[in-house]
This record gives C-alpha cells, structure tokens and sequence, in this order.
C-alpha cells in the first residue's frame, strides 16, 4: 500500500473552481471536476464521492500529477471543503452566466435563498456576482428582499 506524504498542502491549491458535477448511480456517486492551480501550476482535480451504508467516501485525483496521496489526511480533508464550497456554488454561478433577463435573475435569486446547505462563506461571492450581473443586463436596483 503506498504511504501518505507531506508534499503538498490544501493551500498550495489556488484558484479553485468547479466546471462541472455529475450525479449518477441515482445519486449514490457524485463526480466532480475542478480547475485549480497548484504551487501556481494549472491543474485538473477529479473528485468522486460514493454513498456507503456508513455514509458518503471520497477521493480525490489530479492530472498532471496525482495528489491522492501527496497530502496527508488533514490536508485532504481540508482541500475536500474547499472543493465542497466549489460545488455548491457551481449551479448559481452557472445559472448567473446564463442568466438573460430579470425573471432568470428572480429565479436564481429564490432559489439561492431557499437553499438551506449554502455556506455563509460565500454569500458574499454570490451577492457581489448577482450584483454584476444586474448591472450587466441594466436592471434596476430593488430591495434585496424583493430580489
């Protein structure tokens, strides 16, 4: 079995972004991919979590160079909330880049405030790009609590 390192730590993985997540196996596996620069080196990270009776495993692999076992257990946790933020906010930073009118925008909007899971550490990302886009298609300002 091969032996964990100390190569690499989850803050050597910068400007980490979802580009797409799957659900398969109705649900019982999720896969997800993620551009990232790591040590200030382009990136692809695959992570793949699979639904156990004891609850959800992960793993995560990278191309150029696999980091699966390049990070010690503390750092992989680390990096795994880093991509679990990642891909929670992926579908609103999708649904903002194709948003076309303010109806798209309201109902993004409802949504991302109903959503219970959102991580208050990016709220802020979320309201600053809502906020842009507005501006982008010209809408008016309005009380957050209306959108």
């Amino acid at each position: 079995m091969l032996e964990r390192s100390d190569k690499y730590k989850a803050s050597d993985f910068t400007d980490v972004k979802c580009i797409e997540s799957l659900s398969l196996y109705d649900g019982n596996v999720i896969e997800s991919n993620f551009v990232c620069n790591l040590c200030g080196k382009p990136h692809v990270l695959t992570e793949t979590q699979v639904k156990h009776d004891e609850g959800w495993g992960f793993s995560i692999h990278s191309k150029p160079e696999d980091i699966w076992f390049q990070l010690n257990l503390t750092e992989i946790q680390k990096l795994e909330l880093v991509l679990e933020e990642e891909r929670i906010y992926f579908p609103y930073d999708t649904a903002l880049k194709e948003a076309k009118n303010e109806e798209d925008l309201r109902e993004i909007w409802y949504s991302f405030i109903g959503e219970e899971n959102f991580p208050k550490s990016l709220w802020e990302r979320f309201k600053n790009a809502f906020m842009e886009k507005k501006e982008e298609l010209g809408i008016e300002e309005e009380r957050e609590e209306d959108m």
